[in-house]
This record gives structure tokens, C-alpha cells and sequence, in this order.
């Protein structure tokens, strides 16, 4: 069923609002882990381990779920929107303290996020190009939505010099120009050939272009 314009998806995702390595490593520490070589079953002590570990996570970094709107790019992820979340707050708090260690905390978030979106988005495309390899209309789809220009595009990107002397954007006006080049061009040809006799023979069509070119042999 599609989706409402005012409908958004939701995605799950972790809280990093109150996380700080600090925090987690306290809360670890405070927690009572058994002797785990008292355990008959590895797995019962693996399993006991990562109960303790998944509480620990979801105390400091509890799960939420976001709203996004229907326009996201389909390779956004949780991680990116949470990245954005902390370059967001970083870039807040930069420009409230103005000092440099901020400012540069916030640039390497930045740069991270640049990256992963980079990662996500080719990680993406390969994916849905390798789907849609054997089905032509969802991989012209596809395409389409990776931003190929659509057919309602409403001005040509293709330029070229008009009659005045000055360059065109217009869809028409480039269109006319092409047609009239390419409906002109046998005709120009025609024009620049050398005129000749009216007779066509072997001989007069050998002895026209050795005069004309006498500096030519002509066999």
C-alpha cells in the first residue's frame, strides 16, 4: 500500500543523548560478573555475558524510534541518522563555545558522515544494480531515481550560440538549431566539391585533377 504524502517511515535506532565512554565503562564496572569458568555450557555462559552487556547498552543508549520523512534516500541508514544527531549537536555546541577543540570535534564528525554516506550510497546502487540486472524497467527505475534527469525537466542543459551572437538555453531554440545543421549539411558538402566537365570518363576525370594538382601523380 503506498504511503500517505504527510505519512512517514520509522526506523529504530539508539539513543546516544546521555552516552559517554565514561558512562558505559562505570556501568560496567558496577555490574557483578560470575566466574564464567564455573559454567558446564560454554553457550549458557556466552549467553549469561551478553545479557549483562545488552542491559549495560540499553541504559546508557536506550532504543527510540525516529520518524523520517518519505523523501530520505533509500541508502540512510540508522548509523547515518545518528551521525547526523551528533554532528548537529557538535556544530551547536561550537557555535555556543567558539572554541577550537569543539570546532574541530565537530569537523571530524563531519567528515565521518561525509564518508559513510559515500559508503552507503555505492553500497546501494551496486546492490540494486546487480538485483536489476536481468529486469530492464526496474533497473531503468532505478536509474531514474539516482538522478537522471526526468523528461519534465524544463530547461536544456545542452547550449549553444544563436544567430545574434549570444548563447541559448532554450529547448526549441538548441532543437532548431541542431535540425537546420543536420538538414543543411549534404547540401553545404555539395558546395565545396570542385566543379568539373560535363563528361565523366576515366581519362577526363584523370586528366581534370592532374591539372589541378600537377604537382600529383595521377595513375
Amino acid at each position: 500500500m503506498r504511503k500517505k504524502y504527510f505519512e512517514h517511515n520509522t526506523v529504530s535506532l539508539r539513543s546516544l543523548k546521555h552516552y559517554s565512554p565514561d558512562l558505559i565503562l562505570g556501568t560496567l564496572r558496577a555490574k557483578q560478573f560470575p566466574n564464567y569458568t564455573n559454567f558446564d555450557c560454554v553457550d549458557d555462559a556466552y549467553k549469561h555475558f551478553s545479557e549483562i552487556i545488552l542491559k549495560v547498552i540499553d541504559s546508557v543508549a536506550p532504543m527510540k524510534e525516529v520518524q523520517i520523512p518519505n523523501s530520505t534516500q533509500p541508502w540512510v541508514d540508522n548509523t547515518i541518522l545518528e551521525k547526523i544527531r551528533l554532528r548537529n549537536r557538535l556544530d551547536k555546541k561550537f557555535k555556543k563555545s567558539k572554541l577550537e577543540v569543539d570546532r574541530l570535534n565537530r569537523n571530524h564528525v563531519r567528515s565521518q558522515l561525509q564518508k559513510l554516506i559515500r559508503t552507503r550510497k555505492r553500497e546501494y546502487v551496486t546492490e540494486k544494480l546487480t538485483e536489476n540486472i536481468n529486469k530492464p524497467r526496474d533497473l531503468w527505475k532505478n536509474i531514474k531515481s539516482l538522478g537522471l534527469p526526468s523528461k519534465s525537466a524544463s530547461e536544456s542543459k545542452i547550449s549553444l550560440k544563436n544567430d545574434n551572437g549570444g548563447i541559448s538555453f532554450s529547448p526549441k531554440e538548441v532543437a532548431n538549431k541542431f535540425k537546420s545543421f543536420y538538414s543543411d549539411l549534404a547540401a553545404n558538402l555539395v558546395k565545396k566539391l570542385p566543379v568539373v566537365s560535363g563528361r565523366y570518363e576515366l581519362e577526363e576525370t584523370r586528366l581534370y585533377y592532374s591539372q589541378k594538382f600537377s604537382n600529383k601523380n595521377f595513375y
